[in-house]
């Protein structure tokens, strides 16, 4: 697969990022859904005298319970744009070919700073700081583990059997929307580069997030 140039967020979005965007814009909803799941005991952004906050000591952790709809929308307001699951996936490589993690071949560990680590369902769980293990060949840290992250595609599952061969962007219409990486609550199979996964836009969980994306 071809793809222009494009550049990506190092880090997923945190906490205390998602905070200055509800604190401007508000948490508003989209076909019913709203950004962000305020109501559900996993969040980790509260509001306080009218104030959007992040809880004590998770102000750097990546921010959860966002819909698809959210992701969306904070990456509009911030000018950027969600990746399409090619890019999400040629940036996780980090430049790497037929490697099955960012990092090469080694199976994932959970010691911050390592070069092969992740935060996956053998560390605890819940969610670390973003940039806790080193990063990829292009900088990026957490493109796998931590949390799951949203991108723009439909899910198809037979859509790279016939996707065009540059700038495949998805089906155009589907049911589900991707996400990739795997995240702290699953085990180091799903933190492969090439696993995909799906789920309604409306979903949101305590263990997915996103990054952006934006084209030069």
């Amino acid at each position: 697969v071809y793809l222009d140039a494009f550049w990506m967020d190092q880090t997923e979005v945190t906490n205390l990022m998602y905070a200055a965007f509800l604190n401007e814009v508000g948490n508003q909803s989209e076909n019913g859904v709203s950004w962000l799941d305020e109501k559900d005991e996993d969040v980790l952004l509260i509001t306080s005298a009218g104030t959007w906050q992040h809880k004590f000591g998770y102000a750097h952790h990546p921010v959860i319970e966002v819909s698809w709809y959210g992701a969306r929308a904070y990456c509009q307001w911030v000018e950027r744009r969600l990746p399409t699951e090619a890019e999400w996936e040629k940036a996780a490589r980090g430049g790497l070919v037929g490697k099955q993690y960012p990092w090469g071949d080694t199976d994932p560990v959970c010691t911050p700073s390592n070069q092969n680590g992740a935060q996956f369902d053998s560390c605890g769980g819940e969610t670390v700081e973003v940039g806790t293990f080193a990063p990829n060949g292009y900088g990026l840290y957490d493109m796998a583990g931590n949390v799951w992250e949203w991108v723009n595609d439909w899910y198809d599952e037979n859509y790279y059997s016939n996707s065009p061969s540059s700038n495949p962007e998805g089906p155009s219409s589907g049911n589900s929307r991707v996400l990739r990486g795997g995240s702290w609550l699953y085990n180091d199979w799903v933190l492969r580069s090439a696993n995909r996964f799906s789920n309604y836009p409306d979903y949101t969980s305590s263990n997915g997030g996103f990054r952006c994306a934006r084209s030069p």
